[in-house]
């Protein structure tokens, strides 16, 4: 994952030895790149619209268990996120307001948030800091999500009553209206 401190730090030590022309060029970079969303991979990759859901079980935060199987017959959105990650951080609102808008009437929730690599400690507390009552599985390793992809968070899948792929979005998410239609609402 792309650390944005060490970034900063190689700016500092290029802006010493290259001046003022290197230091500009890393402080326009440090704006345009993402700080949270890249990772070193060769061959990037990720399922897509029209793909099998890839099989998985995981454990929510109230304890139920949750597979690829218990999505069929209806619409489900997969959440991948970190709480250290910025574009993160401003997406999970989005998704909070598409559940307040879905509510929930059964047993295996419509949104399903899956942390990458945060344990259950931070996402709690993340979850408790900002109110955010979505329901999350917090994974201690990316195993998970490299069932999906291999780089790039945020990251939205929206999978069908068939178990395919219907739609998925990383990084940039469409608005909360979006969210809702692709849901089929």
């Amino acid at each position: 994952m792309f650390r944005f401190s060490a970034f900063v730090d190689i700016c500092r030590d290029v802006s010493r030895f290259r001046g003022k022309v290197a230091a500009a060029l890393c402080a326009i970079a440090a704006v345009v790149l993402p700080s949270c969303v890249t990772d070193e991979v060769k061959e990037p990759w990720s399922v897509g619209p029209g793909d099998e859901c890839p099989r998985f079980d995981i454990v929510l935060d109230d304890g139920s268990r949750v597979s690829t199987v218990d999505l069929a017959g209806r619409r489900t959105m997969i959440v991948f996120f970190n709480t250290g990650c910025e574009d993160c951080r401003r997406e999970l609102p989005v998704i909070q307001a598409v559940a307040d808008r879905l509510g929930q009437d059964t047993a295996i929730p419509y949104i399903i948030c899956v942390s990458r690599a945060e344990g259950s400690a931070a996402v709690e507390a993340y979850w408790a800091e900002n109110g955010l009552t979505l329901p999350y599985s917090a994974q201690d390793d990316d195993a998970v999500y490299h069932r999906f992809a291999s780089s790039v968070i945020p990251r939205v899948y929206i999978i069908g009553a068939d178990l395919r792929i219907a739609a998925a979005y990383a990084e940039r998410l469409p608005s909360a209206d979006e969210l809702l239609r692709q849901m089929g609402q």
